[in-house]
């Protein structure tokens, strides 16, 4: 029940934040709302604002009732409660985005209806002049970060493969600041300084939200060194990184959407840039004639990918695909099912995962409690842990058990050992006899 708890706990905000930042949609930046490019008279048209509105709260409404959705969902067993909870996750990412697509065609018929639509050139036409220099962060701003990330090898072994692929990631970090920000004019309308400072605004934060992964990746890693046989610990540290990344990272996307807010605030008074064709459903950017695949938001810090690209349309089948077998994920993780501790004449069976050899077995221990263990590589669940484990105590583990089913039988080779154990108490301490 805990362990079903905790998960239903850890994204049940989820519909908030969408929620909040959909919401946000409603807001003109770049003369833009929910995807749809107005005139600076257009902006204050009563149908549009109602429109607006109306998108609000129904947005207001798909939260609630997610929410109210996932509440009852905290009382069931862990095992049903996962497939469920993948199930949830999948309307929470899917179906916040129906108010927003049937509100971006609503607005695109006001924008017809009163002639708001401009018609432009097919072909991608930047005007190189009002590009700002811009100027990268030094690719040595990340070093410490990333000899950061690799520093607890020092002293914790056990999660060295960890800590160099998380070493790797502070680099794609890196990479990803570089070469996936476009160096494309923010280009609004014919003001050129408008033009210059959203330009040099927006790879500004971008810089800072990669340099913020960089950094928090490399804590995480120390955090988890110093905390590794302290349960507690670990999940505080890992809460901590959560918490705090995705604070930063809606902080700087809310930061950015406030300064595109205020400097094109009197926007769109004559000439304005329309390109809304290019964007299916408000969402998708689709121009055959863009040679780019890599593409900025329209508004917002983030990148997007061009659908009319091979490439984009590979990665967007994954995506679909990736969304569309969510509801089934559940299905397919190893919950356990039931422990078992078997013995033949020569070999002890432990579940499906290991043998032991009878007459190579030099030491066999019934402990009450679970040692303070950490997961090295296998399953970590709440009420299933399978794979190998490290402990202070006893060095590396191979483990099979349900921590909330005591006592565990801790079995010593001359090269192995291992921990397991049953959710039958009687079973438990039956085969640890038989071994004594």
């Amino acid at each position: 029940m805990i362990g079903n708890t905790v998960l239903w706990l850890s994204l049940i905000w989820l519909p908030l934040l969408l929620c909040f930042m959909l919401r946000n949609e409603s807001k003109f930046k770049k003369n833009i709302a929910v995807g749809v490019t107005f005139p600076f008279e257009g902006r204050r048209h009563p149908d549009v604002l109602a429109r607006l509105e109306r998108f609000k709260k129904q947005e207001l409404w798909v939260c609630v009732g997610l929410v109210l959705l996932a509440l009852p969902c905290l009382f069931l067993n862990f095992v049903n409660g996962f497939t469920v909870w993948f199930i949830w996750l999948f309307l929470c990412v899917v179906v916040p985005y129906i108010p927003y697509v049937l509100c971006n065609r609503d607005l695109k018929h006001i924008k017809e209806a009163n002639g708001w639509k401009r018609d432009l050139n097919t072909e991608i036409t930047v005007d190189m002049s009002v590009i700002p220099d811009l100027k990268w962060l030094s690719p040595w701003a990340f070093v410490p970060a990333v000899i950061l990330a690799i520093l607890p090898m020092l002293w914790d072994r056990d999660f060295s493969l960890m800590y160099m692929l998380d070493a790797i990631f502070v680099i794609l970090f890196w990479l990803s600041y570089r070469y996936l920000f476009r160096s494309k004019a923010e280009k609004v309308d014919d003001n050129v300084e408008v033009t210059q400072a959203l330009t040099r605004m927006r790879q500004n934060q971008w810089g800072k939200m990669w340099l913020l992964c960089a950094y928090a990746m490399a804590a995480l890693n120390i955090g988890i060194s110093v905390t590794k046989y302290n349960h507690m610990g670990m999940i505080i540290v890992t809460v901590i990184f959560g918490v705090v990344l995705t604070a930063a990272a809606i902080y700087i996307e809310m930061r950015t959407r406030k300064l595109q807010e205020k400097l094109t605030a009197d926007s769109g008074k004559g000439y304005y840039i329309d390109d809304d064709d290019k964007w299916l459903g408000g969402i998708v950017y689709y121009n055959p004639n863009d040679s780019r695949l890599v593409i900025n938001d329209r508004v917002g810090t983030n990148s997007g990918v061009n659908l009319a690209k091979p490439m984009g349309k590979v990665l967007y089948a994954l995506i679909v695909i990736l969304l569309l077998t969510i509801p089934f994920w559940g299905l397919f993780i190893d919950f356990g099912g039931d422990l078992t501790l078997e013995m033949t004449d020569s070999q002890l069976l432990i579940s499906d995962e290991y043998t032991v050899e009878r007459n190579e077995i030099l030491q066999v221990t019934l402990l009450e409690e679970l040692p303070a263990i950490t997961r090295i590589f296998g399953t970590g669940l709440p009420e299933y842990l399978a794979g190998d484990f490290s402990s202070k105590e006893y060095g590396k583990l191979k483990v099979c058990l349900d921590p909330t089913s005591p006592p565990f039988v801790l079995i010593k080779t001359p090269d192995t050992v291992y921990l397991a154990g049953t959710r039958d108490q009687a079973v438990t301490e039956e085969i640890y006899n038989a071994l004594k």
